[in-house]
């Protein structure tokens, strides 16, 4: 593993999301309890979805930012670049483009290939992707992962709903579209344990992945590989 340190920081980050998780089970009256559940108990519920995106994002970041560093480091020529990277590291010739007159389209189209094949040396920013990765949506997850040319192994459909889920909880309470109690009386501990799982579970995966994926230098194609120690 060449990310311990991001490996590190996601597990320690995901333990503080469970010891929360953990106290308010100790307050929640049980499934046969005749008392109501106390208000108290309902906020924080709603507060755990906060707490739980809040882990969920920034280990998306730390993954994208680790990742960007470590593959900037290598100072990959442009030629060497995989398909997929080549358009983040050419993202301001294609701003460039997008942005200039009709009649100079043609003009900074030639210079978008030429340097998408010269040997000049790029440098992404570890903050490429930052603006893409605020509000998480499990499409936002696949979509980091064919930024980088692991669309082989997409996020499943149930790790997909229960991530849209909970940014959509936590843009309910976060943004005051409905009240942190409204958002936990709809659900128990067990409920939220299961959510917790389900997206603890795939942050490990994606360290892991990014990991493995910059260990074998799958930034840049194969048969050149080798050159970059």
């Amino acid at each position: 593993m060449i990310f311990p340190e991001l490996k590190a920081g996601c597990r320690e980050r995901f333990l503080e999301v469970s010891t929360f998780l953990g106290f308010i089970s100790n307050l929640e009256p049980s499934p046969e309890a005749i008392e109501p559940t106390s208000i108290e108990v309902k906020v924080l519920r709603g507060l755990f979805y906060v707490h739980l995106y809040s882990a969920m994002e920034r280990t998306i970041n730390d993954i994208s930012e680790t990742s960007l560093n470590y593959v900037s480091g290598k100072e990959i020529k442009f030629v060497d670049y995989t398909s997929p990277l080549l358009a983040l590291a050419l993202q301001d010739q294609i701003r460039s483009l997008r942005n200039c007159s009709a009649t100079k389209v043609l003009q900074k189209s030639i210079d978008l290939f030429s340097i998408a094949n010269s040997q000049e040396v790029s440098i992404i920013s570890n903050t490429s992707l930052a603006t893409a990765l605020q509000n998480t949506w499990g499409a936002t997850i696949n979509e980091l992962l064919q930024v980088f040319g692991i669309s082989s192994q997409p996020i499943s459909g149930r790790e997909r709903s229960t991530i849209d889920e909970v940014v959509d909880k936590r843009n309910a309470v976060a943004h005051g579209r409905d009240s942190a109690a409204a958002v936990g009386e709809r659900f128990r501990c067990s409920d939220l344990r299961m959510r917790y799982d389900v997206v603890y579970d795939l942050m490990a995966r994606l360290v892991d992945m990014f990991d493995e994926y910059c260990s074998n230098k799958e930034f840049v194609t194969t048969e050149i590989r080798s050159t970059y120690a």
